[in-house]
């Protein structure tokens, strides 16, 4: 579910940009520049955090932090700054960076040593695939609103309003599901890695 909500904010982020706030594809791209930058640099921190830890608040904080980013992202309108928008999106990255190793350290908890490779390649496979289905639903879903907005044609020459409405509604679905996430994460064990 991590996946679906962190995967479709990636998806959907360049496209609502343009289509619906008007950037240019460069434009929309250099927003998530700075999100992987600041993803890069706190990595490492989120790895130290989840070696000192427990994994569910951790995964829990992270999760939050990637709710109120799609939160944010989904009051965006053509007055939002760019900074703005870039900070929203880097607090999702720092969201991403805290539970990422926490959530691979928890799910391995208690296995032995042979089973280690196998248990995390599976925690990654199930990450990837929840983020699939999480562009494909985000990507079916904003379609689906356009048309019942009547958004035949958005971004330069068609209907912005159409377009806000329908990214707004997608962003604020794809929090709902990731708010999932968050009550899923308190039932992982509460104690700390040795």
């Amino acid at each position: 579910v991590f996946g679906f909500g962190i995967f479709g904010l990636t998806y959907l982020l360049p496209i609502f940009l343009q289509l619906a706030i008007d950037y240019t594809p460069t434009e929309a791209g250099l927003v998530i520049v700075p999100a992987g930058i600041a993803l890069a640099l706190a990595m490492p921190v989120g790895g130290r955090l989840a070696d000192r830890y427990a994994s569910r608040p951790l995964v829990s904080t992270g999760l939050l932090l990637i709710v109120v980013s799609l939160l944010l992202t989904a009051t965006v309108s053509p007055g939002t700054g760019y900074w703005t928008i870039v900070a929203w999106s880097i607090l999702g990255r720092f969201g991403l960076a805290i539970l990422s190793p926490a959530l691979v350290i928890g799910s391995t908890r208690g296995l032995e040593r042979p089973d280690m490779a196998q248990a995390m390649s599976l925690t990654v496979f199930v990450r990837h695939l929840g983020g699939e289905v999480g562009i494909s639903a985000a990507g079916i879903f904003v379609d689906w609103r356009l048309a019942a907005y009547g958004a035949s044609r958005v971004g330069r020459g068609g209907d912005p309003t159409a377009a806000l409405a329908a990214f707004h509604e997608c962003f604020v679905a794809l929090a709902v599901v990731t708010l999932y996430a968050i009550i899923a994460s308190w039932f992982m064990s509460s104690r700390r890695t040795a």
